[in-house]
């Protein structure tokens, strides 16, 4: 039972990083897409 809380806490973070990463991209990406068309 010890053995399993710690692999469950660690997928959890492992979820939570790459949900900021792809945050953090759709971000970039939006504002890349707001600059082309502002800029053209």
């Amino acid at each position: 039972m010890k053995r399993i809380i710690p692999v469950y806490i660690f997928q959890q973070v492992n979820v939570l990083l790459v949900s900021l990463y792809l945050l953090k991209f759709l971000c970039i990406g939006e504002l890349t897409i707001l600059q082309i068309l502002y800029g053209s």
